[in-house]
């Protein structure tokens, strides 16, 4: 239930929060983050964690380590 609360605080940010936020809602492209994929073994941005938690209820910060 973590993982949920934190998503929901997340996307219910003040504008300037958000913006910060914003900058981890998608993974970025390769030409804006050159080399992003080399360096980050398993890439996971908030909108991928959101969905997978849409999915599955079980999903927790657990199943984001393992």
């Amino acid at each position: 239930m973590e993982l949920r609360r934190a998503l929901v605080l997340m996307f219910s940010l003040s504008e300037r929060s958000r913006k910060i936020a914003a900058l981890f809602t998608r993974l970025p492209h390769e030409t804006e983050a050159p080399g992003y994929y080399s360096v980050v073994g398993r890439p996971i941005c908030l909108n991928d964690m959101k969905r997978k938690l849409e999915r599955d209820a079980t999903y927790d910060l657990a199943a984001l380590a393992a």
